[in-house]
């Protein structure tokens, strides 16, 4: 095919029910034929390979590649190097791109294409600041660490210009710290005169039902995604003020957010990290604001168990059952 206008570009590792579903949802939108589709398979020993090839002989402008061997992160920068779009676009595999998501992505793409500024996709998430227009100008990289914070760590949130795809070989060693994506990002927009956020929410997750994490939920978001922006401090690019609000936001957002749901999911794993709080306590002892954090999190805890104690109690009965399952189909929460 001739250079296209945009690559989306997907990494993938056993994940083959998950990925399907995403390719489903892109090869039904209306600009399908008018982009390219590069999966990068890191060696994957489920049906990843059966999938790719089903979606490979019926659309000629998907593209499957498998490494020998799992190269971990370093997938990242491989699949975007295997592109050929003038902007590619990273995603996860368990992503279900919404309807007329892609004819929207194509229009910004166009619409920067002269300028070719830092473009992040926030996908209607918020960071300290939130933003309410669909397409937001950073006044600064700290206005962009500020209007993003940890979701400047996530992979579906990066895209970059072919020509920021070039000899990314020189890069590999950065994969080691988990956030390559982070390193590039910040690397790219710093030596940009513009950047953008785009704020509309373009995809859906699915949700793994095992999901592994391993390889360090602490050291990654609380350990070397921090070190890297304090090397941007150093350099008078960030602030020390933005960095902080950051670290208090993740605090509250991630460390009593995401992860905190994440370790109440008996099946993930979480390897030689389990205890993520024990750590987060050594680093947010001395902040004013811990013992807020600590108490905030015992009453959200504790308020958790009593809903969840009334529900399966409902459970039992015939009424309660019937009002569980409205509740599912009118998709509710009570906590």
């Amino acid at each position: 095919m001739q250079t296209p206008l945009l690559s989306i570009c997907i990494p993938t590792y056993n994940r083959a029910e998950y990925l399907e579903k995403s390719l489903d949802s892109l090869v039904n939108q209306e600009n399908f034929s008018q982009i390219e589709v590069v999966i990068s398979d890191n060696a994957s020993t489920d049906a990843t390979s059966d999938v790719c090839r089903k979606f490979t002989e019926r659309y000629p402008n998907i593209f499957y590649y498998r490494n020998e061997e799992n190269i971990h992160d370093r997938n990242f920068p491989v699949v975007l190097m295997k592109a050929h779009g003038k902007f590619r676009k990273l995603y996860n595999d368990n992503m279900i791109h919404l309807p007329e998501s892609i004819a929207y992505l194509k229009s910004v793409v166009e619409s920067f294409l002269s300028e070719r500024p830092f473009l992040f996709f926030l996908h209607g998430k918020t960071g300290v600041k939130s933003q309410d227009e669909d397409i937001y100008e950073c006044k600064n990289l700290d206005d962009l660490i500020l209007s993003t914070s940890h979701h400047f760590t996530w992979l579906s949130g990066f895209g970059f210009w072919e020509d920021d795809c070039k000899n990314l070989e020189s890069e590999f060693s950065l994969c080691d710290t988990k956030i390559w994506q982070t390193h590039k990002g910040l690397k790219t927009a710093a030596s940009r005169k513009k950047s953008f956020i785009i704020t509309k929410k373009m995809i859906e997750l699915q949700r793994i039902q095992k999901r592994d994490f391993s390889y360090g939920l602490y050291t990654v978001f609380f350990q070397n995604f921090p070190a890297l922006l304090f090397q941007y401090e150093r350099t008078g690019l960030l602030s020390e003020k933005a960095i902080a609000k950051v670290r208090k936001h993740m605090l509250f957002t991630l460390a009593g957010g995401w992860i905190g749901n994440a370790q109440e999911n008996k099946t993930a794993y979480f390897g030689f990290q389990r205890d993520f709080m024990k750590l987060i306590y050594e680093d947010y002892r001395k902040e004013l604001y811990y013992p807020a954090f600590r108490a905030w999190r015992f009453l959200t805890s504790a308020k958790k168990k009593v809903v969840i104690g009334i529900r399966d109690r409902i459970k039992t009965s015939l009424i309660g059952g019937n009002l569980i399952k409205l509740k599912r189909k009118l998709n509710l929460r009570f906590y």
